[in-house]
């Protein structure tokens, strides 16, 4: 028999034994400093500065404001100018200092521009509010968050590069911006009395509503127009329509409205050639005449539309 130092000695033994298997060493080869990845550096840009002045001719909208019928524009410092080489890349952007008044109609943009490839005599393509050119996605509101104001109100400019320096850039001229669309304004009726608009759907007979430019591409067709709550408000919308030139023989749009109540409702209104002559107008339909869709008997019906 063990005696209990003989008993002691064993358990001390095996509960050695436990944590020596327990601890396993484990040896972290040293780095060869002849085999470390070194990072290759990356070659910047060529940058340069960019300064100028900007102005918006007096019809033209930008930062908007609406006092009764007249829609007034202004720059804001808020916003930024793109700036696209003559391949269509966008190569920097602009901050834009307004000049004096409560709606300064010019400004000064400055910023750095990357001038890879540039040359005297090339131009400059300018742009603002984005440098996504899509007008999908609109709620109908003038000012505010995901208005027209901060997303879809487009204008462009174009600039003559007059020297390039080791770092600046200088043009031959001012920017003038021009407005690339109209600003509608619309409102509803059915049998003479105002709608509350879930959505509504417009489209024109002459195809040429824009969705959007990409990369010098248009795509054209029927625009969505989704509040962020049904409403009688009357509703905004920036909307590109190819067929305005000033020889336009006008164009029809056609209306496919939602109600409240999901009931569906059509309609139609012509603009005349004299209203499409130019973009950067300021129209207004404040009551559009629709009327509700009556499905036949024993037809299928649904309760939500889109």
């Amino acid at each position: 028999m063990w005696n209990k130092i003989s008993c002691l000695a064993f358990a001390l033994l095996v509960l050695t034994a436990a944590c020596e298997k327990s601890l396993v060493q484990v040896e972290v080869p040293e780095e060869d400093p002849g085999q470390q990845e070194i990072p290759q550096e990356q070659p910047s840009r060529p940058m340069a500065s960019l300064t100028m002045t900007a102005s918006k001719g007096e019809d033209e909208t930008k930062a908007l404001s609406l006092d009764d019928n007249t829609l007034s524009a202004y720059w804001k410092s808020t916003e930024r100018v793109q700036v696209y080489n003559a391949s269509g890349a966008n190569i920097g952007s602009l901050d834009v200092t307004p000049g004096e008044g409560e709606q300064p109609k010019s400004a000064t943009l400055s910023g750095s521009i990357d001038v890879t490839g540039l040359q005297v005599g090339d131009f400059l393509a300018l742009r603002i509010p984005r440098d996504k050119w899509s007008y999908s996605g609109q709620k109908g509101l003038l000012t505010g968050k995901d208005s027209i104001e901060q997303e879809y109100d487009y204008a462009t400019a174009e600039v003559e590069i007059s020297a390039i320096g080791e770092t600046s850039v200088e043009t031959s001229s001012a920017a003038h911006f021009e407005n690339a669309q109209s600003i509608y304004r619309f409102g509803f009726v059915a049998d003479g009395n105002p709608l509350q608009v879930k959505l509504f759907v417009i489209g024109s007979f002459n195809n040429k509503i824009v969705r959007e430019i990409e990369q010098g591409v248009t795509s054209y067709g029927a625009l969505k127009l989704l509040p962020a709550a049904s409403t009688d408000e009357l509703l905004y919308l920036s909307l590109r329509n190819e067929s305005v030139s000033p020889e336009s023989s006008g164009d029809t749009y056609r209306f496919m409205v939602v109600d409240s109540e999901q009931a569906a409702y059509l309609g139609t209104k012509a603009i005349p050639a004299s209203v499409m002559d130019r973009h950067g107008k300021f129209i207004s339909a404040k009551s559009v005449s629709v009327s509700k869709i009556v499905l036949p008997k024993g037809s299928v019906s649904t309760s939500e539309v889109w």
